[in-house]
């Protein structure tokens, strides 16, 4: 992604006529720069890991009225500590 486009999008009038808000200018295969992704582009290959967690019973963590950052604060840290885990398994960053 070079640019969102918000500029052009404004100059442009594309807000009034197309309700675009932006015009994203990107470097995307086969056609080099793509202005607004019109013609497309050929998505690069990704790898994707997903792994569901033990279901949180908050009642018996956090007891009957838990402070609610207490409650964010626990998930985020599960959720991050899960994915940074994923994140050591693998060994090649594109492909795996």
């Amino acid at each position: 992604m070079l640019t969102r486009g918000e500029r052009a999008a404004h100059l442009l009038r594309l807000d009034g006529r197309f309700r675009l808000k932006v015009l994203p200018v990107s470097i995307a295969l086969p056609w080099g720069v793509d202005i607004g992704d019109f013609f497309g582009h050929i998505a690069l290959p990704a790898k994707i890991t997903i792994q569901a967690l033990e279901p949180i019973d908050l009642d018996e963590q956090f007891g009957v009225n838990p402070a609610v950052n207490t409650i964010y604060e626990a998930v985020t840290t599960l959720m991050q500590r899960t994915l940074d885990g994923l994140a050591a398994e693998r060994r090649w960053p594109l492909i795996g």
